[in-house]
Order: structure tokens, then sequence, then C-alpha cells
């Protein structure tokens, strides 16, 4: 079954747009500091995070230093 099945739609407006560009350029910078940014409470930030977590729309994820892991040879397959 498609993901578009099983999670429901969300509306992507220029203030989500500003939130999703925010956090790809730092993804700890504080709900209260995006609001700010994009002129909504923090708690408006929140929710529209959560939505979008949960649409599948966007994810939050740790990105690793593969050579800080121990991991020192890289492969390019494709």
């Amino acid at each position: 079954m498609p993901r578009a099945e099983l999670t429901p739609r969300v509306a992507i407006d220029a203030a989500a747009k500003e939130i999703i560009s925010l956090l790809q350029r730092d993804g700890r910078m504080s709900y209260a500091e995006i609001g700010k940014r994009v002129s909504l409470s923090e708690a408006a930030v929140r929710q529209r995070v959560s939505k979008l977590t949960d649409a599948g729309v966007m994810q939050i994820v740790a990105v690793t230093d593969p050579s800080q892991l121990g991991f020192y040879r890289q492969a390019m397959i494709g």
C-alpha cells in the first residue's frame, strides 16, 4: 500500500516550508526561535512539526561522521 494512503495529507504552506528550511539548517533550533522567525507561537510550531513528521513529510534524524564511529572506508555503489 502506498505511503500516501497510510498517512493524511498535510498542507505545505509558506510557513511550513520555512520551518522545514530552518530545521534543515539547524536541527536543534528551538520551537520558540523558529516561531520568532516565522511569526508563529511556539505551540503552533510544535503542532506543525508534529503534523509534518506524522505525515511523513519530514523526519528527525541524527547524521553521523562515519570516521568518528570507526568506519574508515567508503564505497560508491551504483
